[in-house]
């Protein structure tokens, strides 16, 4: 089985052309995605390290949110609104594991909480409240002497923390969260179809854990999406700066909204994005690349996790 580009298919020096390639009944169907302007980034020196979980997401435009006649969509999911990127910027391949945040906690000499279990952690000169510290808990545990994964789970997601605990190790790894727009954006990977992967809901077990009960699975075990990141559709939803109310205008790609979008650390509710392993109600339609939702910035819960970007 081969395919050929037609001679129509034009390609300009400077630029990225990214495909989706669909095979179905024996036959390859091959549509562009998207062009985006090609990266250089420069010499990465000793003194400017690149982790080897850091995948660069280019610089593009995309569409964000759900278009009006798709039932599935929830009406904070909608208008549909262009959203452009005029900088690249780093997303970690993987969500942040149990042990990447052990190392976190260690470094920054977090204590075990005295009255209760949730523990502080440093963020912005002051200590928060970050993250459930209970050994009954997958979550980082005290030996006596360090805080270490439970036995076994030491790539798990992290879990049970709050906005500003997972806000706190970005912060600490040289980056922070992402917006509602890079996280969107990065998940589509030049794609315009409800998941990553396409249409086809019968693909979604090779690429997202969801709905599985009460089990638990190591990071980066599915396949990832066109962009080379892992788990964007399930596994666990993941904390973002939200982007409050979607805007009527930026209907067409000439008055699309700059990215990355809002930031505001002070905002009471954050939104989260992705499906989650756990929790009968996260159904395929909730893995979706356009599904968002809200929580205030306390809360926590065992199906939510988070990954970081980079802004250089």
């Amino acid at each position: 089985m081969h395919y050929t580009f037609p001679v129509t298919d034009a390609f300009e020096q400077g630029k990225e052309y990214n495909y989706t390639i669909t095979v179905k009944n024996k036959e390859i169907e091959v549509q562009r995605a998207a062009i985006t302007d090609w990266q250089t980034i420069g010499q990465v020196t000793e003194t400017e390290p690149v982790a080897a979980d850091l995948v660069w997401i280019p610089a593009g435009i995309f569409l964000m949110g759900s278009p009006n006649p798709d039932t599935d969509a929830s009406a904070n999911a909608k208008p549909q609104h262009w959203v452009r990127f005029e900088k690249g910027f780093y997303m970690s391949k993987y969500l942040v594991t149990i042990q990447d945040y052990c190392d976190f906690i260690n470094a920054s000499n977090v204590t075990i909480p005295s009255i209760g279990y949730i523990a502080n952690v440093p963020l912005n000169g002051n200590w928060v409240r970050g993250f459930v510290a209970n050994n009954q808990y997958n979550v980082p545990r005290y030996n006596g002497t360090k805080w270490v994964p439970p036995t076994g789970f030491e790539h798990y997601p992290m879990m049970l923390l709050t906005f500003e605990g997972a806000l706190a190790y970005a912060k600490w790894a040289g980056g922070t969260l992402p917006t509602e727009a890079q996280w969107e954006y990065a998940c589509r990977s030049g794609t315009a179809t409800r998941w990553s992967f396409g249409d086809d809901e019968n693909q979604l077990a090779n690429y997202a854990w969801y709905n599985q009960g009460s089990s638990q699975f190591d990071v980066g075990s599915k396949l990832p999406n066109p962009w080379g990141l892992y788990d964007m559709h399930g596994l666990v939803a993941e904390y973002c700066f939200s982007a409050g109310d979607y805007p009527p205008g930026a209907q067409n790609q000439t008055d699309a909204l700059l990215g990355p979008g809002p930031a505001n650390e002070a905002e009471a509710n954050h939104a989260f994005r992705g499906g989650s392993y756990d929790m009968a109600s996260f159904t395929a339609t909730q893995t979706r690349a356009a599904y968002r939702s809200l929580r205030e910035a306390s809360y926590f819960s065992n199906m939510l996790g988070f990954r970081i970007v980079i802004n250089p």
